[in-house]
């Protein structure tokens, strides 16, 4: 068997960013007329070099080399064919390198630079060639893949031209359209051919017309197509092309798609857009399914199209809240209730805005537009106080539709909104316990926590404590933002002296405004003080 001439081995793909799991290779082809016995080839990148071991080849044959050959056959399906071996291989840069295949003396047989960016990462890096008659003559121009699988191991590169080659190119989602790409990648005109597309349980058959070389057609299948329901669905897609050509691995596509569930199943709940200096913004989801719903990768978009994405695992429990944010403040705020974070950097405009959240493929999920001006007029500053949706059907859009959070923190993430429709809205009036309470703050029975359920969704609130001669001997309230339902605590001292008051029995007193009505709604109820100290 002949020693092969070192200019018949060919670099035609590298892969310096492979997915985890998956090792870097080189991936060589061989050119001879025989059967050949191929030695003394050094790969090298800009630091060091490495002896390929003696490998017996023949032509037409795709060799590839790493450092572990069977990782690399485990991540991916490479053709029986194909040559794996197993070299203490240099490590490619992710950023920049040179990599070359040099015979013993030391002169270059070829080689190749790459300069990744951001698009390129993950997908390997192909050379150009043009199939003239089933023989490829390589060009000195590479490009990031384009194959589905982000590479073309044992195969011919995606970047191979042919006389006539037609293939799927995916499928992107555009609003609630998901539209279907076909394109000419091949020097001749091709036949109109029938498309044929499956989308979970639906089928589609569409038809291609005549397309020029390097043409590209679409067709668009809307979101109601889909026929969306009461869950999210993780859906099968597959393409296939009714004509086979010469090039048959492009000719069908497969990947798996999200279905949103019906409109107002998944909501926004909540948006802070002027936090306090060491809290951060963050917008809350709802999940109204009666599902668990795997968030991660899911995109938040706001009006001037900035997306940021769910990072991690997240899943997210049906009837649940998850609050949103990228700042860890949120773990603080949110004080054991569900969050996550996104990334890059999310950022409310503190005005107004129009927050959507979509799938991880873009399908639009929810959408809230809120404004400023929404807040309660009586408030005197909005600074740390979030809007709050009224109720988690997310059908009602606009002013009607928000309310500012009532508790005292400003808002409420990861937890039930304290302005949510109530279906059923308990007694109304005003209650102090324990009584008689202790002044003594050592006692069990010490503080007075004073409790109120209102006849009104917010307003702001007055509160004192009386003896039983009508003079006032503490302010436990002045001015507050209240909402329906609420609490606070008295100590059982006096305002003016900062001592216990005596046993006996004390009048609390509570005035509120109504927010949207101004009317003036008056409480009272009996505080008992059994022991003071």
């Amino acid at each position: 068997m002949e020693i092969l001439a070192l200019f018949q081995i060919i670099l035609t793909e590298i892969h310096p960013t492979p997915a985890a799991g998956e090792p870097e290779w080189i991936e060589c082809i061989i050119k001879s007329d025989q059967p050949a016995v191929l030695e003394d080839v050094l790969v090298c990148d800009n630091r060091s070099c490495v002896q390929l071991p003696r490998v017996k080849v023949v032509s037409g044959q795709y060799l590839l080399i790493t450092r572990d050959a069977e990782a690399l056959r485990e991540m991916r399906e490479l053709p029986p064919i194909t040559i794996v071996v197993e070299c203490n291989l240099p490590s490619l840069n992710n950023s920049s390198d040179r990599v070359e295949l040099r015979g013993r003396d030391s002169s270059v047989i070829d080689s190749m630079h790459y300069l990744l960016t951001a698009v390129d990462r993950g997908r390997s890096i192909e050379r150009h060639g043009t199939d003239v008659n089933g023989v490829v003559t390589y060009s000195r121009v590479w490009t990031a893949s384009a194959a589905f699988d982000s590479a073309t191991p044992g195969r011919v590169n995606s970047h191979v031209e042919y006389e006539r080659d037609v293939g799927v190119t995916g499928y992107f989602i555009q609003d609630s359209t998901l539209v279907v790409g076909v394109c000419n990648y091949g020097r001749q005109e091709s036949a109109a051919q029938d498309i044929y597309l499956s989308i979970g349980t639906t089928s589609f058959v569409r038809r291609c017309p005549v397309l020029p070389a390097k043409g590209w057609w679409s067709t668009p299948i809307d979101l109601a197509m889909l026929q969306p329901g009461a869950y999210v669905r993780h859906d099968s897609i597959m393409v296939d092309l009714s004509q086979i050509d010469m090039r048959s691995d492009n000719n069908h596509y497969s990947s798996t798609i999200v279905v949103p569930p019906v409109a107002g199943s998944i909501v926004i709940t909540e948006v802070l857009a002027e936090p306090h200096d060491q809290d951060c913004d963050f917008i809350e989801i709802f999940n109204g399914t009666s599902d668990t719903i795997d968030m991660a990768g899911w995109i938040i978009e706001d009006t001037g199209g900035e997306l940021v994405r769910i990072h991690g695992k997240q899943h997210l429990p049906p009837g649940a809240y998850m609050a949103c944010a990228s700042d860890t403040a949120i773990a603080r705020m949110c004080n054991g209730a569900s969050w996550a974070f996104v990334r890059p950097l999310l950022n409310i405009h503190a005005q107004s805005d129009t927050i959507s959240l979509r799938t991880l493929q873009g399908f639009p999920v929810a959408t809230a537009c809120y404004n400023r001006t929404w807040h309660s007029q009586v408030l005197v500053s909005t600074k740390g106080r979030s809007l709050e949706r009224r109720a988690t059907d997310g059908i009602d859009q606009g002013s009607s539709a928000w309310g500012s959070s009532t508790t005292y923190v400003g808002s409420t993430p990861g937890r039930t909104n304290s302005i949510a429709h109530q279906l059923v809205i308990g007694r109304q009036g005003l209650w102090a316990m324990p009584s008689p309470f202790s002044t003594d703050e050592r006692e069990a029975r010490f503080p007075c926590i004073i409790r109120w359920e209102l006849p009104m969704e917010q307003g702001v609130a007055r509160m004192f404590a009386h003896d039983v001669n009508g003079s006032q001997v503490a302010q436990i309230l002045n001015g507050e933002f209240v909402g329906r339902s609420g609490s606070v605590t008295w100590d059982g001292r006096s305002g003016l002296t900062g001592l216990p008051v005596p046993i006996g029995v004390y009048i609390i007193v509570f005035e509120a405004v109504d927010g949207a009505s101004s009317d003036v709604i008056h409480f009272t109820c009996l505080a008992v003080v059994g022991d003071s100290k």
